[in-house]
């Protein structure tokens, strides 16, 4: 059964407390010594942690609806063409990994009809061709293409965490503690009969993410970490990563993960890095969650998720996890974020903006409705056949190129010119521009 609730008996020496009483995990030397960077609101007092392993679960005794959400290895289902999950905190998830090949970790975004769906990650109808990718199914499915190619892939899920209409309410509890865009009390959903159910856990989303990557990776062998471990996320989904993340790095430092078993590798695909509206003095409206950050106790960094979100990126930088950034050429998203957030991302990643004009596959398709869930699309077909490549002949950021190669590319900025008909990246041309204002 997955997640059981853990009973803890603690010593409580203080008569007056009241309420939950907590396992601290103090920081361990270790021979991984971490590099700080991130804001001071990040950090709780002397780095002092939850067991997160063993304390942050979710109650499906209370909650039944929520055993479908966390980690989950794929398997893949030969028979039906589709993908099946499996808890990663299991013997039977355990037994799908081979430490011995590299490993992806996807997590979705904002699903407003995540209480009676979750996302599969099949390429959309509208555009499916399936024999473009030698698939033999009668739909393409995107982790598939990964699969084939030789990856453990997981899927962290969190889509009855993520159905608010409003996307500052979701950011509030992948951060925070006192949200003020909450819409219900504490860590709040909707179960399959969309009823919202509140006070699900103490803890944050990211939270929970952290949970479940620690005890996915207590069910592997120590040379799991060995090869690659990739992870990627699209819109919401980017804030989870980028802040349980920079949770991992901490666990790595604090002697709650090996630090052999970080991820190495992070693409950003379309990322919501919340909303600051622009205007033309250079200043912006923030309609984002103000409140005050879960594991640290202190008060959100600028009181804004986005100024958080940078943070976290810098921090895992600084400890060597590569990192690339798509969004399209009309995301809103990436209008939306400011100046400042740009140019800093452009400091640690490989900047990249494409455009999934695919019209020409169906009259159904279009890229300005389309182009956020396009850019998902491509980078994960971009694993198959030969990398994109920029008006010089060398390999473009993709899913084709190498962490090595993608290091190389960190601080440049590349704009999609041809091949931008095709959903296939073997076609595919960038060119490499000066600067964001090009």
């Amino acid at each position: 059964m997955k997640k059981l609730v853990v009973v803890l008996v603690l010593a409580v020496f203080i008569a007056v407390a009241v309420g939950a009483v907590v396992n601290i995990i103090k920081p361990e030397d270790t021979t991984w010594k971490k590099v700080r960077v991130a804001d001071d609101s990040l950090y709780p007092e002397n780095y002092e942690y939850v067991d997160y392993k063993n304390e942050v679960f979710y109650d499906e005794n209370e909650h039944p609806a929520l055993a479908d959400q966390g980690l989950f290895w794929i398997k893949w289902d030969e028979e039906k063409g589709r993908p099946i999950e499996v808890p990663a905190d299991s013997e039977e998830g355990a037994a799908l990994v081979d430490p011995n090949k590299p490993t992806l970790i996807n997590i979705h975004g904002m699903l407003v009809d995540g209480a009676t769906n979750r996302e599969d990650f099949f390429l959309n109808p509208d555009i499916d061709v399936p024999s473009e990718f030698d698939v033999e199914y009668d739909r393409t499915n995107m982790l598939y293409l990964w699969i084939r190619a030789g990856y453990n892939v997981a899927n962290f899920q969190y889509h009855r965490f993520a159905t608010d209409m409003s996307p500052p309410a979701i950011e509030g509890k992948i951060w925070l503690s006192d949200s003020s865009t909450a819409t219900y009390e504490g860590q709040y959903y909707q179960d399959q009969n969309k009823k919202w159910i509140e006070n699900a856990s103490e803890y944050t989303v990211s939270e929970h993410f952290v949970g479940e990557y620690l005890r996915a990776m207590s069910y592997l062998p120590d040379t799991m970490g060995d090869q690659e471990i990739h992870v990627i996320a699209h819109s919401m989904g980017g804030e989870v990563a980028a802040s349980g993340l920079f949770l991992l790095t901490e666990m790595a430092a604090v002697g709650q993960l090996d630090p052999n078993q970080l991820p190495n590798r992070y693409t950003l695909m379309d990322t919501y890095f919340s909303m600051n509206i622009p205007f033309n003095d250079g200043t912006y409206y923030y309609i984002g969650p103000k409140g005050h950050i879960r594991w640290s106790g202190k008060e959100l960094c600028r009181q804004n998720t986005a100024y958080a979100t940078i943070s976290c990126l810098e921090e895992l930088e600084a400890n060597g996890i590569v990192m690339e950034y798509y969004y399209n050429d009309q995301s809103f998203l990436n209008l939306a974020m400011s100046k400042e957030i740009k140019n800093r991302l452009l400091k640690i990643a490989a900047y990249v903006e494409i455009k999934p004009d695919w019209s020409s596959y169906s009259s159904n398709y279009a890229e300005l409705s389309n182009g956020h869930n396009g850019v998902r699309e491509w980078y994960l077909c971009s694993k198959f056949g030969t990398p994109a490549v920029d008006t010089k002949g060398n390999t473009a950021p993709s899913a084709g190129i190498t962490t090595e190669r993608l290091k190389e590319l960190k601080g440049k900025y590349f704009r999609y010119q041809d091949g931008i008909t095709t959903i296939n990246a073997q076609d595919d041309v960038f060119v490499e521009l000066e600067s964001l204002d090009d």
